[in-house]
Order: C-alpha cells, then structure tokens, then sequence
C-alpha cells in the first residue's frame, strides 16, 4: 500500500498521469472518498496520460459510464446514483470488466466488485486543498509500488 500526499489539484492530476503508466487495458480502478474529494481530478490525471484532452473527462453521474479514445479507451463509472449491486451489470460494467480500463468512482459501494485484483484508491481529506490518496495495487502487482513511489518523489 502506498501514501501519497497531494497539495492540490495539480498533484492529484500529477499522480494521475504516473499511475497511467502502470495500467493496462484489462485494469479496473476502485476509486473511493468523500464527494468533492478528487475523484474525477483523478481521473483527468489517468486519462491525460493516455493523450486524452482533460476537458473531456466529466463525472458521469448521471449517465452513469463516459468513455473516452486516446492511447487506450477508457470507460469512467460513477456508481454515486445506482441503489442496488445488480444496477451495475445493467449499466454495462460486466461486458467492460477485463477487457477495456475502467476507472470507477466510488468503487467502494458495492463490496461485490472489491477484489485483490483490482486497483483501489480512495481520496481523504487532510486539511485545506491537501489530500492523502491511498493507492492498493492488485496482488500480482506489489511489486510496482516502489517505482509509483519514486516517480511521485522526482
């Protein structure tokens, strides 16, 4: 498990754009936090660095899954509005699960979709414009923290 400290908004785009470097098209992202936490600057950092223009990237709460083209496709969930576990394969996420990078804010709802094999973040307040972003990387990738580590602290 790896801490990061992020000032700001900047920071948490920043951190976004390095963990782009270690995901994969087959990844699914938990994203977790208070509303207003920086979910979505998050995920404007990730999809940065796949070459997709920041203005693009909005939460889609209401439409439930954005998707967008550049290096890799990317589909970004918000699991904010659904009630009940079976919503989310009504959405579409089971097709998308394993074979396009799916990033999803407020992966923590439904336990059923928690697993060592999936990225989790979750986003917590500090103090001001400060966040501490707690990343969990899936089991079979431990071995990346330690680089994710260094490239925050260049």
């Amino acid at each position: 498990m790896i801490e990061i400290l992020s000032e700001n908004e900047q920071d948490t785009k920043r951190l976004g754009m390095i963990l782009s470097g270690f995901l994969t098209s087959k990844d699914t992202v938990l994203i977790s936090g208070d509303l207003g936490a920086g979910k979505t600057v998050l995920v404007k950092g990730i999809a940065k660095g796949f070459n997709i223009e920041e203005n693009l990237v909005h939460s889609p709460s209401y439409i439930y899954i954005n998707t967008y083209e550049g290096d890799i496709r990317i589909n970004h969930i918000d699991l904010y509005l659904l009630n009940e576990y079976s919503d989310i394969n009504h959405i579409g996420y089971d097709e998308l699960e394993g074979e396009e990078l799916c990033l999803i804010e407020w992966g923590d709802k439904f336990p059923e979709i928690i697993s060592e094999d999936k990225w989790n973040l979750h986003i917590a307040y500090k103090r001001d414009q400060s966040r501490v972003i707690t990343i969990s990387l899936p089991a079979d990738e431990k071995a990346l923290e330690e680089r994710i580590f260094k490239l925050w602290h260049i």
